[in-house]
């Protein structure tokens, strides 16, 4: 037997022996994530998921732009409860995203009660944009999450709320494994976002302690030199938490919609050296109020080289008449 073998036998032992709620994943979730059926997802409430979609789809919220350039039109903010808790004012985003997260939380909640919330540190902005200290989270779509903690409730509490795990012998494997499985079944994240080392964890119980297929895990983690499209992927800096990246692709069709409703196509410009909102104006051959009004800047800003903008241009009238009104709300993906 490898070493390899050795190390992720003990693991799983020092686990089952030292964590008993580890092994307690509902048998009907296990099952659901092999395909063999049992658990409906989000309890009472999944039923109603495919009618959350068709709502979502006429709502008002649209995912602007991309998750590193982009704003949130009419979102709709995170409300803290028993599965979830809020811990800044940070945490609007799309109709889909704060669904699928606040049902997502319930349903582990109701599996595993009393161990604590969700806690959720930034979603996006209250109209998106840039929020420090992130690159992204600019759309109402990227979600960071504090890891699920061993801890009790209460010993991890502080002056900023509850706190979440610190690395993997404090990673609540349960319901952390429980949680992904929860929202890949509803197919509501693009990709996860999460230290290597943590993966590493989540691998071997999933494997030793769990039983998970080989093409389950392989589905779920990058982690041992898997594909990069798996689900949850490594990124430096995520140690202490998961970045969840969800697909919303209602939102997205309908930041789309909308533009083509007005007759406008939208694009994007990255400022050279010595342009102004006039040059770039007459460049695309729009306007600098339409310009200033889509980039929230005031009349007469200055631009700074390397800065993103949304150019709006108007689509000729035969343009606009090739596309139906019916594919105008067609979601087109994460």
């Amino acid at each position: 037997m490898s070493r390899t073998f050795h190390i992720s036998l003990l693991f799983a032992v020092v686990v089952g022996l030292t964590s008993p709620a580890q092994a307690r994943l509902p048998r009907a979730l296990i099952d659901e994530a092999q395909g063999a059926g049992g658990l409906v997802l989000f309890g009472a409430v999944s039923r109603a998921w495919p009618q959350w979609v068709e709502i979502v789809r006429d709502g008002p919220s649209r995912a602007v732009g991309r998750p590193a350039f982009g704003r949130l039109d009419d979102g709709l903010k995170l409300v803290s409860s028993t599965a979830i808790h809020a811990r800044s004012r940070d945490v609007w985003g799309t109709v889909e995203t704060v669904a699928a997260l606040t049902r997502g939380a319930q349903e582990i909640e109701a599996l595993f009660p009393g161990r604590g919330p969700l806690v959720v540190t930034d979603i996006s902005k209250r109209g998106g944009g840039h929020l420090r200290p992130h690159r992204t989270h600019q759309n109402g779509r990227d979600v960071d999450v504090l890891l699920y903690s061993m801890r009790p409730p209460g010993v991890k509490a502080t002056r900023h709320g509850p706190e979440g795990a610190r690395g993997p012998g404090d990673l609540d494997l349960e319901r952390t494994l429980a949680l992904l499985l929860t929202l890949r079944r509803a197919d509501a994240l693009e990709v996860v976002l999460l230290d290597r080392r943590l993966q590493r964890a989540l691998f071997v119980y999933a494997r030793d302690v769990v039983g998970l297929s080989e093409e389950v895990r392989a589905g779920l983690f990058e982690f041992p030199g898997g594909s990069r499209d798996a689900l949850v992927r490594h990124a430096p800096k995520h140690a202490t938490h998961m970045h969840l990246r969800f697909r919303s692709p209602a939102a997205t069709a309908a930041a789309d919609a909308w533009d083509r409703i007005r007759g406008l196509r939208r694009s994007e410009h990255v400022v050279g050296r010595g342009e102004t909102l006039t040059s770039v104006a007459s460049m695309y051959q729009t306007t600098v109020d339409l310009l200033c009004t889509e980039n929230r800047l005031p009349v007469g800003a200055r631009l700074r080289r390397g800065q993103h903008l949304f150019v709006l241009r108007l689509v000729p009238l035969e343009a606009r008449l090739e596309t139906s009104s019916d594919s105008l709300l067609e979601p087109r993906g994460g």
